[in-house]
């Protein structure tokens, strides 16, 4: 493996990659050879994080000791084949936590993802967040979101478990759909992208790209195909589960950053603010609903996204201890 791959490689098992080296580790990873190259690193490293903790190896004896049961191969050659084979088992042992140590020692392994018995679960906090599946799928992860996931995908589908909402770029596999449960729902594609979102009451579904049938995990007859452009909805409480075409232009802004605004009356405006900076955001002016806006925003701070709003409908923006209030 070339130090460039690696470098890469370790920046992904760090979750440092950024987006568009997680596109290119996608195209990477649909080269056979190169999956078994990171189906060997991935090994290693989640193999450092059960033993560094506590094991602090003096590798150069190690090493010697290895040395030492090759050369004296000669003198001892009455073992028994069984005997051999146990050697030879521990000096793969030795060769292994040499391998795992080196990893520990130059990148500075920081845990981020659990193995939570044979799945992977990542959560994020306060940040988004992003990672590549073993078939080289893309998930982005908004704030507060969970996702468990095999280290490598076996048998004949390819199922993720979610709560909280993110977005998928499925890696296509005609022979292996890939599957995601979420809530109560479940998700089956073969290759496309997609955003789902749950919480209390209920779990949505938007396509992007591609074709998607999303059912109710109880009752699979309870379903609907989706195609791009479309979104359907399960409610938990009535089992209704609908389907309707996507209307809301910032489905997407907590991953791409914009927001739009197409004449929308100023109580919409501010409860999609309010959800994207996760602060509260009041209105104190008579007839709100009849103020509209109409503006594009990209990766700006509240406060500078109100005060173009403040400008723009003759308003003014206080901040408080809470959030912001704008009034007339």
């Amino acid at each position: 493996m070339k130090d460039s791959e690696k470098e890469r490689m370790i920046r992904y098992l760090k979750d440092e990659s950024g987006d568009e080296e997680q596109k290119e580790m996608g195209i990477w990873l649909q080269d056979g050879s190169n999956r078994h190259r990171q189906e060997q690193l991935k090994a290693m490293w989640k193999a450092s994080g059960d033993v560094y903790q506590n094991y602090s190896p003096n590798l150069k004896k190690a090493w010697q000791n290895i040395e030492t049961g090759i050369s004296q191969k000669q003198k001892i050659r009455s073992l028994s084949f069984r005997t051999w084979k146990w050697a030879g088992r521990v000096a793969a042992v030795l060769v292994a936590a040499v391998s795992i140590m080196w990893i520990v020692t130059h990148t500075g392994f920081d845990h981020k993802t659990l193995t939570t018995g044979l799945l992977k679960e990542f959560t994020t906090g306060s940040t988004i967040d992003s990672i590549l599946l073993s078939d080289g799928s893309v998930i982005w992860l908004n704030r507060q979101t969970t996702v468990r996931f095999p280290e490598t995908f076996v048998g004949e589908e390819r199922t993720v478990f979610l709560s909280g909402e993110a977005f998928f770029k499925v890696a296509r596999d005609v022979e292996r759909p890939f599957i995601v449960e979420a809530q109560g729902t479940v998700t089956r594609v073969l290759g496309t992208s997609f955003n789902i979102k749950t919480d209390k009451d209920k779990a949505s579904i938007a396509v992007l790209t591609g074709k998607v049938s999303f059912s109710e995990k109880e009752d699979a007859d309870n379903s609907a195909l989706l195609i791009k452009g479309e979104q359907a909805k399960f409610e938990y409480t009535n089992r209704l589960l609908t389907k309707f075409r996507i209307a809301d232009p910032n489905l997407l802004a907590w991953k791409t950053g914009i927001l739009i605004f197409n004449n929308t009356a100023l109580p919409e405006v501010v409860n999609v603010l309010s959800g994207y900076y996760h602060k509260p955001i009041a209105i104190d002016t008579p007839n709100p609903e009849l103020l509209t806006l109409s503006a594009s925003f990209e990766k700006q701070s509240s406060e500078e996204v109100l005060e173009v709003i403040s400008m723009t409908l003759d308003l003014r923006c206080e901040e408080t201890a809470e959030g912001y209030i704008l009034r007339k």
